[in-house]
């Protein structure tokens, strides 16, 4: 692709998927533009008039991205979604064989351009995304071992209440297990209504606490939000069956959930942080209508981050508690 470009070494620099600048802003471009943003460039150097001449920002559709690894299957980047009402991003993972190609023209121009396959960039825009809440109960084991089970009771209160938040929250998709909740939220980039990190939260945090008061259990959350690697849309829905359950999801916020899990429990049980009642991926949290930007947030406010082999990244997370987040949040 773009052969006239990369006949001309002396002003565009081309990067193979693996040589991608990593840490770095670009911009993703689809395919489709091929033609036209190189007719572009080529009129940029054989007739620059800098009252005529428009840059391809200002004609191509770009959607900006940061790379954060590439591997032999997959470049791993953050895009963004929303930077007008919320500084909003979310991780995807491009596999390689939609990767088309990446360059950089030698102007003041910083940012490598990355060409996609162009259903695959449209459907950026278009397909489902979600936000995720897994919540686990604590002192599950020493119930057991003062009753020999889970007390029905506290089974049927814990139903009562997450029933009472189905009905109130009807965008919401909830599966209860006996010492854990998954609650889903899905949204899509055209339905921007749909994306109220805050109330997610808040929502849960109000529904966690009436399980608390009523059955004394203590319990902790896991927020993320990001991609899904299923188009949901065109997924039937179950006719005639009671026994089934369905959250059809393979995305990576749900992996990160257990992977946030996985680093929480290893950081508490090494003294590194105390226990706290919310675990917040860091591209949720920036994307919410926050009172501190980074420069000025607490001294107290605990971010922990480590690598992910699965999502091929590191992972951010704020580990704080419920008065914490409303410090924190509009």
């Amino acid at each position: 692709m773009l052969k006239e470009l990369r006949n001309i070494p002396t002003h565009f620099e081309f990067f193979k998927s693996e040589e991608i600048p990593i840490g770095r802003d670009c911009y993703l471009i689809s395919s489709d533009n091929e033609e036209l943003i190189q007719s572009i460039w080529i009129g940029w150097l054989n007739n620059f008039d800098e009252q005529t001449w428009v840059h391809p920002n200002n004609i191509v559709e770009t959607i900006p991205c940061w790379i954060h690894t590439t591997n032999a299957q997959f470049i791993s980047l953050s895009f963004m979604i929303d930077y007008k009402n919320r500084f909003h991003s979310a991780n995807i993972l491009l596999p390689r064989n939609l990767f088309k190609a990446s360059f950089l023209p030698f102007t003041a121009e910083k940012k490598p351009y990355i060409l996609v396959d162009s259903l695959w960039f449209k459907k950026l825009k278009s397909q489902s995304y979600s936000m995720y809440c897994i919540i686990d109960f604590i002192g599950i084991r020493n119930i057991i071992a003062e009753y020999g089970q889970i007390p029905s009771d506290t089974i049927n209160e814990i139903q009562i209440i997450c029933s009472e938040f189905s009905n109130e929250n009807r965008n919401f998709q909830l599966i209860l297990l006996a010492d854990n909740i998954l609650i889903k939220s899905k949204w899509k980039i055209a339905e921007d209504d749909k994306y109220n990190p805050e109330k997610f939260i808040r929502s849960i945090i109000n529904m966690v606490s009436h399980i608390e008061k009523r059955t004394k259990i203590k319990s902790y959350s896991i927020f993320t939000q990001g991609a899904n690697y299923v188009n949901e849309d065109e997924i039937d829905p179950i006719v005639n069956n009671n026994n089934l359950v369905c959250i059809p999801s393979i995305s990576s916020p749900f992996i990160e959930s257990f992977e946030i899990d996985s680093n929480v429990r290893e950081s508490i049980r090494n003294k590194e942080i105390l226990p706290k009642s919310l675990y917040i991926e860091s591209s949720l949290y920036f994307s919410m209508k926050r009172n501190y930007y980074d420069s000025e947030e607490p001294d107290w406010l605990i971010k922990r981050n480590f690598n992910s082999k699965k999502n091929l990244r590191e992972i951010e997370y704020l580990a704080i508690n419920n008065d914490e987040f409303e410090i924190l949040i509009k």
